[in-house]
């Protein structure tokens, strides 16, 4: 468990160095608020999702990078909060409808499963954007401790601003 807070505190550190980075360039970018919600089906779970991402966008609109939370619950997997750092990528931002991929990896933790507190989240998806609205599908790792790992698939909709 600590090997993977360890990690977590690693990867938002080099996160926020990148979105200061961009900041201090001469473009600027903007600040982005991601919402998506969906079901998601795995390994004798089925279940539903929700996360927040706030993040950097690049001044080409075509990269993200992010902080995130969420909350999920599922049949077998106990309901729990992911953190996470997120990376998203635009592939044609100034076209009405562009191809978008996501990635994202964290702890998740676990507020019903008093012995296994702290797991593992990691997604990766991709799909498309309309305007300010997302439709993606993917992959998605979650874990309950060291113990149990639930690999999926899940479907999200969402907005961002």
């Amino acid at each position: 468990m600590k090997k993977q807070i360890f990690i977590t505190l690693i990867l938002i550190g080099i996160t926020i160095f990148s979105i200061n980075a961009q900041a201090q360039s001469t473009d600027k970018g903007r600040l982005s608020i991601i919402n998506e919600y969906g079901p998601y089906f795995g390994r004798n779970t089925i279940g539903f999702t929700a996360v927040f991402v706030a993040g950097y966008s690049t001044p080409s609109d075509k990269d993200m990078f992010g902080l995130g939370v969420g909350y999920d619950v599922g049949v077998e997997l106990t309901d729990g909060i992911p953190l996470f750092v997120n990376y998203r990528h635009s592939f044609h931002p100034d076209r009405a409808v562009s191809p978008i991929v996501n990635m994202a990896a964290g702890v998740r933790l676990n507020l019903s499963d008093p012995v296994n507190y702290s797991g593992i989240y990691a997604t990766m998806a991709s799909g498309f954007q309309v305007g300010m609205f997302s439709l993606t599908g993917g992959l998605f790792l979650k874990s309950l401790g060291t113990t149990e790992l639930f690999p999926g698939l899940e479907v999200k909709c969402g907005f961002r601003l």
